[in-house]
Formats: C-alpha cells, structure tokens, sequence
C-alpha cells in the first residue's frame, strides 16, 4: 500500500509519516481524484487477497506472493475484482469523496490544496482503508 501511496503523489522513498516540514500544493480535483482511486485500489485489493487465500487453500503448490498472482490476471478478472459489486457502493464512494473535498469546480477554476507529504500519504491509507472496509461491507450485506 506504501507503494500506492508512493507512486501516485511521487513521494521520497525515505519520507514517513511523521515528516510534516515539506508541503506541496495540489489541485483540488486532482486530490479528489487520487483519493476515489485510492479507495478502488484498496476494495480491489481486498477482493484479490481473497482470491488468493481461496486459490492458495484449494491449490497445495500455490505459493506465489499476492503481487505476482495478481500480475497474473487476465483482463475480465481484473475488471471482476476492481468494480465495486453494488449501486449503493458507488455511491457511498460518491458521497464519501464529496463530503472531504465538496462538489468538483469548474475544470479551470480548481482551488489549490497546501499539504505536507505526510498528510496526503495519510489521507491516501485511510482511502486504502475505506476501500478495504467496503467490500467487507459488501461481503456481510450479500450474507445478511
């Protein structure tokens, strides 16, 4: 997940949580943007991982690291475990990024964001999180 976070706002690799000295600045919608990615990434995660557990329990010589069984999908399965399963998902998605960052601006008029490093990798975590808790959301509803 470091990675993620890592790679979508080109972090220093030896940046932590707890540098709050350098800041940056960057475009609202942008932010709003990476962040919905950012919750997708971590639902999808959760659906690979799960995946994985059942495959690696039905098949004895599975041994592979999540990473190298997921660059090992094809594309029909990769859609399958990326797509939140439900309307109201989305939409909670929706309304979640709305309620942090307000309605998308005008594409030209967006409003500039002044963070540190370590703020926006927090923030991307908790929507790493927020994905994660979805889809176990998901999982208990379609149960109940």
């Amino acid at each position: 997940m470091t990675q993620h976070s890592n790679a979508v706002i080109s972090l220093r690799v030896d940046s932590t949580l707890t540098d709050d000295l350098e800041t940056t600045e960057i475009d609202k919608h942008h932010l709003s943007r990476v962040y919905t990615a950012s919750i997708l990434y971590g639902y999808f995660l959760k659906s690979a991982s799960l995946r994985h557990q059942l495959e690696c329990s039905l098949s004895e010589g599975i041994t592979k690291q999540l990473r190298h069984y997921i660059s090992g999908f094809d594309p029909k399965i990769l859609q399958r475990c990326l797509k939140p399963r439900s309307r109201e998902a989305k939409n909670l998605i929706e309304k979640q990024t709305l309620a942090l960052f307000g309605p998308e601006e005008g594409k030209d008029e967006g409003s500039i964001v002044v963070a540190s490093f370590s703020s926006l990798k927090r923030l991307l975590l908790e929507a790493v999180a927020f994905g994660t808790f979805l889809w176990d959301t998901e999982e208990y509803v379609d149960g109940v």
